[in-house]
């Protein structure tokens, strides 16, 4: 996969870790990347419709959100059952 993320972006030097991303009725796009650049910053890489691109900070608090509010949901439904 480094070598995926190289290709893309030359500055990408080491994938310091990978997560799975969940979107609300889309089952594709669902990993992600914390990447080391060769300055020594790391960045966190997102895909959308297969194509790659550096995540915003508004756009990860707005996945903890969401994240947050399905589990808020399902700890409910957990409740009833």
């Amino acid at each position: 996969m480094i070598e995926s993320l190289k290709n893309w972006n030359a500055d990408i030097v080491k994938i310091v870790r990978i997560f799975t991303i969940m979107h609300k009725g889309w089952e594709m796009d669902n990993t992600a990347w914390i990447v080391k650049l060769k300055t020594g910053r790391q960045r966190v890489v997102f895909s959308s419709h297969g194509m790659l691109y550096f995540a915003q900070k508004t756009e990860i608090e707005k996945k903890i959100r969401e994240y947050e509010d399905g589990l808020a949901g399902l700890k409910s439904a957990r409740s009833v059952v």
